[in-house]
């Protein structure tokens, strides 16, 4: 008695292997188109004192009081040779209290200042506020 391979077996193969292909080809081609994103620690106290934290790795506004505001710069470093849109977006419980700009151009081979303010409403508890800022840049067009 000899076995002879189903021909559809042959079939559905093929099949598996191009489909495993397209959904790795997929993937690599989301990971890439996804815009580059650097992610910045942000910080606020509010308490009764005004103190200020000059860390430069995080979006520190040291000790706020209730009804004042802070302000920090975020410098962004384009080192390459076409302009980009820097975009901004706040997230975490210091959200409520943080203003990031609108989208701001970064020039090629340049260095562009973006201001992060934080405003604290006269009637908000003491604590300790967290976040996270993130900037998406894209290539301008």
């Amino acid at each position: 008695m000899k076995l002879k391979p189903a021909k559809n077996a042959w079939k559905a193969v093929m099949f598996a292997a191009i489909a495993v292909l397209l959904a790795g080809l997929i993937i690599l081609l989301s990971m890439k188109l996804q815009p580059p994103t650097l992610e910045l620690e942000m910080q606020l106290n509010v308490s009764n004192v005004t103190g200020f934290n000059v860390n430069t790795s995080a979006v520190t506004f040291g000790e706020i009081t209730p009804g004042a505001m802070g302000a920090r710069d975020v410098i962004i470093t384009n080192e390459d040779n076409y302009d980009k849109n820097a975009h901004f977006e706040v997230a975490g419980p210091i959200s409520e209290f943080v203003k990031a700009p609108a989208d701001t151009l970064a020039k090629a081979d340049a260095n562009t200042s973006a201001r992060i303010e934080a405003h604290v409403p006269p009637a908000t508890p003491y604590g300790e506020y967290n976040g996270v800022l993130r900037i998406f840049l894209t290539k301008a067009i």
